[in-house]
């Protein structure tokens, strides 16, 4: 009778065991010896049915990691959608325009221009210079001597200090 008792319920405990696993210790949960659990584990094949059962876990992890992860994508993609309508709803030219005139209200009342430079900028982003205007800097065609090359670098270095040229553009 022990040998049935054990058969029917000792694979479950085996398995709930984890990491753990050993036949010891499910012989000394059913007071048992090692031998007899190591017979039943044997003709039961408790080994193959763990790997099974391992081997569908973690497939079945895989599936729903894969399903998590696409729902996340799914949704990450409608919350900037989302987002970006709820944005152009609301940044009309007139709020712009308000916005604007707040902060410039706030400079002018506390001199604080660099407050104002930090919000401009989130608003709208890093400054940036403006292009060129044509004709301001004369660069010779075709770079091919070194007099052509020291001509040009010339021509940077005069528009940039007259202040024509940005730092950043003559780099």
């Amino acid at each position: 009778m022990a040998a049935k008792k054990l058969a029917i319920t000792a694979f479950e405990y085996y398995v709930g065991l984890g990491s753990s696993r050993t036949y010891a210790g499910v012989a000394h949960h059913f007071d048992v010896s090692p031998k007899t659990v190591s017979r039943t584990a044997a003709k039961d094949e408790w080994q193959k049915r763990v790997e099974t059962i391992e081997k569908e876990a973690l497939s079945s992890a895989t599936k729903n990691s894969a399903a998590t992860l696409s729902e996340t994508e799914a949704s990450t993609i409608k919350l900037k959608a989302a987002l970006q309508e709820a944005m152009t709803e609301v940044m009309t030219p007139n709020r712009l325009k308000a916005v604007f005139i707040t902060l410039y209200k706030a400079v002018v009342d506390d001199g604080n221009v660099m407050a104002a430079r930090i919000l401009i900028e989130r608003v709208l982003g890093k400054i940036r210079s403006e292009p060129l205007r044509a004709g301001t800097l004369v660069i010779p065609n075709g770079l091919e001597t070194a007099s052509d090359v020291r001509a040009a670098a010339n021509a940077l270095l005069q528009a940039l200090t007259k202040g024509v040229l940005a730092l950043n553009q003559a780099t």
